[in-house]
């Protein structure tokens, strides 16, 4: 997808940077003995690198959730869309849907994967609560339906329309993957 011209050349980069692992975190952060860096997932309990923070952490799960859910709601039923290391790298299977409507669910993916990588490093992060992380949830879909409107791609605004819709369910999502992990203490 790095060839995609629909994506910004950010949006490439970014991904470059997840794919080859270089990507900012906060155990970086710590290893570089930078002031006030905590290499830990206040939320989840483990090591927040890059990988978890995309893959793991709350909101990318919340993310993954409501891109499986919109697949099965357009009628992509495969079982590769239940897959962590798919949902992980999101790669084109023809199988599942043409290359065109996998493109558009790619750029929400990312846009939204760099909402969350953003959101890792606010000084308050591990404050947050079910509801301020239902926020951050549905602000990333809110950014990367700007840029499928600006790119005009009627897939990814279906899927970020969608995704408003489902809004209301990010709270619970979010309720039930924190008490999960801190049940798993």
């Amino acid at each position: 997808m790095l060839k995609c011209s629909e994506a910004s050349a950010s949006t490439r980069s970014f991904h470059l940077e997840y794919l080859h692992r270089s990507l900012n975190s906060r155990t970086k952060h710590e290893a570089m003995n930078m002031v006030g860096a905590d290499a830990f997932c206040v939320h989840c309990t483990c090591l927040s690198s890059s990988s978890h923070v995309l893959n793991d952490c709350i909101l990318a799960k919340i993310t993954q959730k409501t891109i499986t859910e919109f697949c099965r709601h357009k009628g992509y039923k495969q079982d590769l869309l239940a897959d962590e290391t798919y949902l992980s790298f999101l790669w084109w299977d023809p199988k599942i849907m043409d290359y065109e409507t996998f493109k558009q669910i790619w750029i929400v993916w990312v846009e939204t994967r760099r909402h969350i990588h953003q959101v890792d490093f606010l000084p308050r992060f591990n404050r947050l609560g079910p509801l301020q992380l239902a926020a951050k949830a549905a602000t990333a879909f809110r950014r990367a339906a700007e840029v499928a409107h600006f790119l005009r791609l009627q897939t990814a605004q279906e899927l970020c329309d969608f995704a408003q819709e489902s809004a209301q369910n990010f709270q619970t999502w979010s309720h039930q993957l924190l008490f999960d992990r801190r049940r798993f203490r």
